[in-house]
């Protein structure tokens, strides 16, 4: 429920309502009769609080990726990726198969999610389910990368970029992210 209508003795009385959005915890009182005005405007507030606050956090969780090191961080700090890419198969089997483990401390991945130039970030190809359970055990990020979808707005694509993982020609940007 987005907003809870509290009616007690006192506002049966004083013929008002309070109106308690649930997002935000804000209260209002108002008369009867302007209750189904004021909730239908409440509604229109609330979703629009909800979804500039769902996209704020999508945005903050995507990190911009133009080579391998800042994509293998961005992964590691468990975000999305929207990286320039070459858009073949190949290409996309191989991310998946590079990714498959990516070790970074906290610290670097910090730094670079700051902006810095993290120069020595790794990254460990797993063999099997032991080395991945052991990169785990040690701090590490497991699981591969795979393409989640080609945003509609290719904007943000420069002329001459480079894919991020073979450097051909990109043709697009993909947003990618890990699975599990």
């Amino acid at each position: 429920m987005p907003i809870r209508i509290e009616v007690g003795p006192r506002d049966v009385v004083n013929n008002t309502v309070r109106l308690v959005r649930r997002d935000n915890g804000e209260k209002q009182d108002v008369s009867m009769q302007d209750a189904t005005f004021r909730i239908v405007s409440l509604l229109g507030d609330i979703q629009a609080s909800m979804l500039a606050r769902a996209e704020r956090e999508r945005d903050a969780g995507v990190m911009r990726a133009e080579d391998w090191e800042t994509f293998a961080c961005a992964l590691a700090a468990k975000r999305l990726a929207l990286s320039p890419s070459c858009s073949s198969a190949a290409c996309e089997e191989e991310v998946g198969k590079r990714s498959k483990t990516i070790a970074t401390t906290a610290g670097k991945v910090s730094e670079r999610v700051r902006g810095e130039r993290v120069t020595d970030a790794t990254r460990i190809e797993a063999q099997g389910t032991e080395e991945g359970e052991e990169a785990e055990a040690e701090g590490m990020t497991t699981g591969s990368a795979k393409a989640l979808c080609i945003p509609l707005d290719q904007e943000g694509l420069a002329p001459g970029a480079r894919c991020f993982a073979c450097d051909l020609p990109a043709r697009c940007l993909i947003l990618w992210g890990r699975s599990y």
